[in-house]
């Protein structure tokens, strides 16, 4: 493992619940990186998280280990998961966060307990569980096989939805980021458009018209393909999804004549 530990959250910076998740991880190993994704996920929003993941791991070295805690269930019966795909470990609960940056090809073991053998409260599961054997797999002191029992019907969800018509795609709203830009469940739409085109959308069941081409190509709608190849929906120096009050899972149509 390269001895980092990639942590995403919905817990805030306003508690201490993220600091003592690394002091957790620091117990265990002094030597690792933690690096902070962002603990902003809406609270209890999996799929948000999922769709985080998925763009930060495109973005990390191989051998990255992955802390994922957005977890409704916790102190529930839903399970401990640790996840190895070709490229990196994922840690967290089995509630469907780590289904989009895992891919299809990917093993699971099943988190029941600490692997110290440490006692693991009801409701920190980031901090009694999950932190620790992150830890414990990216200082290399046991494997993610060592974790648990190998499984193989964990908890996963499809990304959403993206099918082209005759002439228009059909998609939702995946995620808004903190500018307002939709980001939208569509990929490779750059062949259909030329810069400076007039496209016409429906989003949340509102018509609209936007420009095709970068932010200060036009003062009003703009679409494009943002840096993780989806289709982003923006407003100049606005909010796109204040203006339409859309959302994520939203339907969403763009016409391709």
């Amino acid at each position: 493992m390269n001895g980092i530990v990639a942590f995403l959250s919905d817990f805030g910076v306003s508690d201490s619940y993220v600091a003592e998740v690394k002091g957790a991880i620091f117990t265990i190993s002094r030597d690792l990186t933690v690096v902070d994704i962002t603990h902003e996920i809406p609270p209890h929003d999996i799929k948000t998280g999922a769709y985080h993941l998925w763009r930060a791991s495109e973005s990390f070295p191989p051998e990255t280990v992955f802390l994922g805690v957005v977890d409704p269930g916790v102190g529930s019966k839903r399970r401990g998961l640790v996840a190895k795909n070709s490229k990196h470990v994922f840690v967290g609960p089995d509630n469907g966060l780590f289904s989009w940056a895992l891919g299809q090809k990917a093993r699971f073991f099943h988190l029941e307990k600490h692997p110290l053998g440490k006692t693991i409260s009801r409701t920190f599961h980031a901090r009694d569980l999950f932190g620790p054997v992150a830890a414990l797999i990216a200082s290399e002191k046991i494997k993610p096989e060592e974790c648990g029992k190998e499984i193989f019907d964990p908890v996963s969800f499809p990304f959403p939805k993206c099918e082209i018509k005759d002439n228009y795609v059909l998609c939702e709203v995946v995620t808004t980021d903190r500018f307002g830009n939709l980001i939208v469940s569509a990929k490779g739409l750059e062949r259909y458009f030329s810069e400076g085109q007039k496209v016409q959308l429906e989003v949340a069941n509102k018509s609209i018209e936007a420009v095709f081409g970068c932010y200060a190509i036009s003062e009003g709608f703009v679409v494009h393909e943002d840096s993780s190849g989806l289709f982003e929906i923006a407003f100049f120096k606005d909010s796109a999804a204040k203006i339409l009050c859309a959302k994520s899972g939203d339907e969403v149509r763009i016409w391709l004549d």
